[in-house]
């Protein structure tokens, strides 16, 4: 199977140029534009969204508002951040039962506007987040973060399966692996530095949409403000603001064919998931790609670049370490903690780039994962 057409819209803090957008407009004008590129009509779309809501049958409402035509089925799927890469396995997984069936489109979405959450003070006041129990902690333009106490967010993406504040189970696993602030936040430079240097690569699968033309999040970034901020989760704790991957909303789509269409084509070689206790989500990429090794007979030497979402920094920093991957191999255009974490939509957003890295840079293998807040991780293998 080959990926192709992949495209992104900015990523926008909370309660930003995205607020007055239904998550629908959102993706629906995505898509529309990636069909009416390629012209190519799919057989099928499945679509990721974590913060669902009330949302009914919103794939078909996101193709009709995007003209498609009216014989695509559709499915939604939520593995809460990992939502995205549900539904491009999907796809494949469809494909593959299916030799009729010769495309199919897949999309991520995430809007707060149109989520579950409750907070109780005005809920339009929670911009761009960092979760924790007791305020929202936002960006503004004089420093990397300020805090605005608005009230206690209720919402199941903030907690794992059993209840505990995932930031807090970031912060154990931390302090136990001994990741320390320091190295937290020279990984987040890092990330920094290499958004910066890549921002004309990071460009050519964006769409800009809504007066942005680049990722919003990153504009906001103080770096003489990094050490001073407080620890979130801990009075003494080592996960800053900075360190945490930074809500947003946004919206990616591809497409998967059965057959390869163009030389930059991203051949899918395998999938593995794996599933734990959500005590130890964060180093749940470890075991899915370890798995993915070695069902493809693979060393970690034969992998070109490798992809693992900034839920907090200590995710790909626990990954190098478990694999002692250089850093200028993983994460090559940056991440969730300087670009925004749209949740679902950021599990498709490794996979785009992914391949841009292996595209700019003369090809090779591939391996994106995403952690998942209930103890779950995807690894995709790819090759360009």
């Amino acid at each position: 199977m080959f990926i192709s057409s992949l495209k992104r819209v900015p990523f926008a803090e909370c309660g930003s140029v995205y607020s007055q957008i239904s998550a629908k407009k959102l993706c629906s004008d995505l898509v529309g534009g990636v069909l009416e590129d390629s012209h190519i009509s799919p057989q099928g779309f499945a679509l990721g969204c974590a913060m669902q809501g009330q949302k009914y049958n919103l794939p078909k409402q996101i193709l009709n508002a995007a003209n498609a035509p009216e014989h695509i089925h559709t499915v939604m799927l939520n593995k809460s951040c990992g939502s995205g890469i549900a539904a491009l396995l999907y796809a494949f997984k469809y494909l593959y039962f299916n030799d009729s069936v010769r495309t199919f489109l897949y999309a991520a979405v995430e809007n707060a506007k149109d989520s579950d959450f409750e907070l109780d003070d005005a809920r339009n006041a929670a911009n761009d987040s960092v979760v924790s129990d007791s305020s929202v902690v936002d960006f503004d333009e004089n420093s990397m973060v300020s805090e605005r106490k608005i009230g206690k967010i209720h919402h199941h993406f903030l907690h794992d399966i059993h209840g505990n504040l995932i930031g807090k189970v970031a912060e154990n696993l931390a302090q136990k692996h001994e990741l320390s602030r320091e190295m937290q936040e020279a990984y987040v430079m890092n990330s920094y530095n290499k958004y910066l240097r890549n921002r004309a690569k990071i460009a050519k699968d964006i769409m800009p949409y809504n007066g942005l033309v680049e990722d919003e999040i990153p504009s906001k970034f103080n770096v003489f403000r990094l050490k001073s901020l407080a620890p979130i989760y801990e009075e003494n704790g080592t996960i800053t603001a900075a360190t945490a991957g930074k809500i947003a909303n946004g919206a990616a789509c591809g497409l998967l064919h059965q057959t390869r269409r163009s030389e930059d084509d991203a051949e899918i070689l395998g999938f593995a998931e794996y599933a734990g206790p959500s005590s130890v989500f964060i180093q749940a990429p470890i075991f899915a790609v370890s798995k993915l090794l070695n069902k493809l007979k693979l060393r970690v030497e034969d992998v070109n670049f490798f992809e693992v979402n900034e839920a907090f920094a200590i995710t790909p920093l626990s990954f190098m370490r478990a694999f002692s991957i250089p850093e200028e191999k993983v994460n090559v255009h940056s991440g969730a903690c300087v670009i925004g974490h749209p949740f679902g939509v950021s599990s498709l957003n490794v996979v785009i780039n992914l391949v841009r890295a292996l595209i700019e840079r003369g090809g090779g293998i591939g391996i994106a994962a995403i952690c998942i807040n209930s103890g779950e991780s995807v690894a995709i293998a790819i090759r360009v």
